[in-house]
């Protein structure tokens, strides 16, 4: 072994020639750092300073600069962004004296790189939960409020007539509607206000149809449905900004009715179907019935079919789903109640604004060998699943009559004998 003059004896080899290497490459360092620096003033104005991670490194640089795979085997993390370089970590020397000579060599190469001019950090993308993506539907209001306009001033503008209980009522462009209660008879349950109020009922509940869709049951999983504040939207509000299949189907104007306020609050997101008369509300001569136990309303028969139409549109247009129950009342209801000449009008007003059509309107055309229309199932007196004649009867039973007998063990299938043959 060649030992230099005035250098101390080595601990090993390796370090003794690190050590020696360091002190011919002082001078080149000190330039190294300078130009360091001055580049490290330039990237505090960008609130990047990485100088610090180097100042102390007391070792030459060499103008060889290794291959990129040489500098990740040796703890180096170089990246590459538009074409231009930056030193994002100095390397880390391994305690173990093998890496001595080629752990410097690959520092002083890994120092000639960072003498490079950084290109400005690009800007970070924006990460958030893609909002579902919605093709082929109907050309909706793009707010509920402008539907509600479209509503009242270009389909209803000669036919100021309530939805469920057929009730007068007056509007001007831009103000809230008021409903005449003599002109129909109706009368207030509880709420006198809001009983002449005009209001426009969704006859889809936009709460049922919400929770098919992920903004509104986890809003706080979409970013612009947080605010700066970390205040979450509700479901609703969440759907309408970020979903457009939801704020679609919620301005669709086929689901929209002109309606009596109080009935609209009293009926909230309840489910359609029979309803006992034990259970109704007093509307007057208004006939709707309202079941709150069981979450469930009863319309007048005149517009029983009107409702089961824009149900099934509603659930062929976007996908929503209808029970085997639901889809057994509305065809009832469909054949009890045929479209009138309102409801064709109506339907292609509606269709010249939103460029689609209600086909469960235009395309109704009982045939004369139709059957005659069979009765909408009510609830009797059946209490046993032994009564029962099928498992769609079973479930009309537990979900529309509210008999929970029916489902003993609370899984929500009734009569096990029947359903899960």
């Amino acid at each position: 072994m060649i030992l230099l003059r005035g250098l101390p004896p080595p601990i090993d080899h390796h370090r003794w020639i690190i050590v020696a290497l360091v002190r011919v490459g002082q001078s080149k360092l000190r330039r190294r750092i300078a130009r360091l620096r001055l580049l490290d003033q330039q990237r505090r104005r960008r609130g990047i300073n990485r100088f610090q991670r180097f100042e102390h490194v007391m070792i030459g640089a060499t103008d060889q600069q290794p291959q990129r795979q040489h500098w990740q085997n040796t703890g180096i993390q170089w990246f590459t962004s538009s074409g231009s370089h930056s030193c994002e970590s100095p390397m880390i020397l391994h305690q173990h004296s093998r890496l001595g000579l080629i752990g410097l060599l690959l520092l002083l190469a890994f120092l000639n790189g960072c003498d490079r001019t950084p290109a400005p950090p690009a800007s970070k993308p924006t990460v958030s939960t893609p909002a579902p993506q919605a093709t082929g539907l109907p050309a909706t209001a793009q707010s509920f409020e402008t539907a509600k306009k479209w509503l009242y001033e270009r389909v209803y503008y000669d036919h100021p007539k309530t939805f469920y209980c057929n009730c007068d009522y007056s509007r001007s462009p831009g103000q809230p509607g008021a409903i005449n209660l003599r002109s129909c008879g109706l009368q207030s349950r509880q709420d006198p206000a809001r009983a002449q109020r005009l209001e426009a009922e969704h006859v889809f509940p936009a709460a049922q149809f919400g929770n098919f869709r992920r903004c509104w049951r986890e809003p706080a999983q979409f970013p612009d449905c947080v605010r700066d504040n970390s205040k979450v939207l509700t479901g609703r509000e969440c759907c309408q900004k970020v979903d457009p299949l939801f704020e679609a189907a919620h301005n669709d104007l086929y689901n929209l009715f002109p309606a009596e306020g109080e009935i609209n609050g009293d009926r909230r997101d309840y489910n359609w179907g029979m309803v006992a008369s034990s259970a109704s509300g007093d509307y007057g001569r208004c006939v709707f019935k309202i079941d709150a136990s069981n979450r469930r309303a009863e319309p007048p028969d005149r517009v029983k079919g009107d409702i089961a139409r824009a149900m099934s549109y509603m659930s062929e247009t976007y996908g929503f789903n209808l029970s085997s129950q639901d889809r057994q009342l509305f065809t009832a209801w469909n054949r009890q109640d045929p479209p009138d000449a309102w409801e064709q009008t109506r339907n292609q007003r509606i269709a010249a604004i939103q460029g689609k059509d209600n086909r469960f309107i235009s395309q109704y055309a009982p045939r004369a060998d139709q059957p005659a229309p069979v009765s909408a199932p009510t609830c009797g007196t059946k209490t046993t699943c032994k009564q029962m004649s099928s498992c769609d009867e079973a479930q009309f039973y537990l979900t529309r009559c509210g008999v929970k007998s029916l489902d003993g063990d609370g899984d929500g299938i009734p009569c096990v004998s029947l359903c899960r043959r």
